[in-house]
């Protein structure tokens, strides 16, 4: 991605809105193979390291069924997204210009 997709202080409300968590500055990743995302890494005080991939508009179930699904087989290598306060596995709110967020 050649430009943020969100401000790092919208991914920290966020995060704190949709998923109940505070987290310290987003640490970009680079290497992220989708050319419509981003992926960050943040911490927490007291609960460790958390990813988060943003993606700009879309938001598909079928991809995050497929990751708990390799997850619940025992594929070691797959980390499964945790649902957000709305018990979904991504999250999405108009506050946050119609982006998809996925917490692994």
């Amino acid at each position: 991605m050649i430009y943020p997709l969100l401000a790092k202080q919208s991914i920290i409300d966020c995060l704190n809105t949709m998923y109940g968590i505070n987290v310290s500055v987003p640490i970009s990743i680079a290497g992220d193979t989708d050319l419509h995302s981003e992926t960050y890494k943040v911490e927490t005080p007291n609960q460790g390291s958390y990813f988060v991939k943003i993606k700009r508009d879309v938001c598909h179930d079928t991809n995050i069924a497929l990751q708990l699904l390799l997850y619940n087989a025992g594929i070691k290598l797959i980390i499964a997204p945790i649902k957000a306060i709305d018990n979904k596995s991504f999250s999405r709110n108009q506050r946050f210009c119609d982006y998809c967020i996925c917490l692994h």
